[in-house]
């Protein structure tokens, strides 16, 4: 939709575009994981995922400012 508002190929005066943007978990940490992680439910696992989501989330914070 937001593709369509910018080429002018829908008008609308409730709808605006919208940019969305990917956190994605840094190379070091998706180089060390492998299928099995996938399913663990390891408290160590976890907050060592839930710990780079931050760190990437204030990159790209960082990085949009």
């Amino acid at each position: 939709m937001s593709q369509w508002l910018k080429e002018g190929k829908l008008k609308s005066d409730q709808a605006k575009p919208i940019e969305i943007h990917w956190i994605q978990m840094s190379p070091e940490l998706a180089g060390k994981l492998s299928y099995v992680t996938k399913l663990s439910r390891d408290p160590g696992l976890l907050n060592e995922l839930m710990s780079d989501g931050e760190r990437q989330a204030e990159a790209l914070l960082a990085q949009l400012r």
